[in-house]
């Protein structure tokens, strides 16, 4: 299909649209209404149709419009394209919240792979702007937005250090800045110390460690978390 922006189905009046075309004849959308009295009865009358007509403009053909990097990762570079021959290309970009970093603000017929910074605990966007240049037929080009979406990455914020009695259980709840993580944790061998190793996927540690020596003992437990989809981060 070469028109986009229309919706399938609806009711009532026909809502208005901002349709896209990169067919380069004109395309319709026909839209085909059934008239329909109230309840209880509900009968239908004979349908008809309402036909819009979309005529070609210079616009992007790129799809999808958008794609998600995790933050201080870079992004892929994005060459924009048109069924137009000789189009051209001005973009701006946007950025929110404003506090994100590394994207750059303005360009032509080339969105870069830059390296965009993510300070913040939830998802960020950059929005390029991208206004193509030239006319068919009087109409006039059609601007259309890409965003790249920026995930944050995680950090764990529960307490990283502890104390407990050979013998005792150890219990350790992890958690995080960024919400819904998942976690992986892994607690290397340590001479002297048994249970000799352990791993898992819980965000819940619990586990009884025995001291065999007559000193104090540091076990280390690496922790990674990791930011719900679509991210991954």
């Amino acid at each position: 299909n070469t028109i986009s922006g229309y919706i399938a189905s609806g009711t009532g009046n026909i809502p208005s649209w901002t349709l896209y075309s990169i067919s380069l004849v004109p395309e319709d959308v026909v839209i085909t209404v059934i008239p329909e009295t109230s309840s209880p009865i509900q009968c239908q009358g004979p349908a008809f149709t309402y036909t819009i007509t979309v005529n070609p403009a210079p616009t992007i053909t790129n799809s999808p419009l958008y794609q998600e990097v995790c933050s201080n990762q870079p992004s892929t570079e994005v060459i924009l394209t048109s069924k137009v021959s000789g189009t051209t290309f001005n973009w701006t970009a946007t950025a929110d919240p404003p506090n994100l970093t590394g994207w750059i603000p303005s360009g032509t017929s080339i969105i870069p792979s830059q390296t965009i910074i993510n300070p913040n605990n939830v998802p960020g966007t950059v929005t390029f702007h991208i206004n193509p240049s030239g006319t068919i037929g009087g109409c006039a080009p059609a601007s259309r937005d890409y965003v790249i979406e920026v995930g944050p990455v995680p950090a764990v914020n529960s307490p990283l250090t502890g104390e407990v009695c050979s013998g005792s259980i150890f219990n350790y709840s992890m958690s995080s800045n960024v919400a819904n993580c998942s976690f992986q944790w892994n607690r290397a061998s340590v001479s002297g110390i048994t249970p000799p190793s352990s791993s898992g996927i819980n965000p819940n540690i619990s586990e009884t460690l025995y001291n065999n020596t007559s000193n104090n003992l540091n076990t280390v437990y690496q922790i990674t978390p990791t930011s719900p989809a679509p991210f991954y981060c």
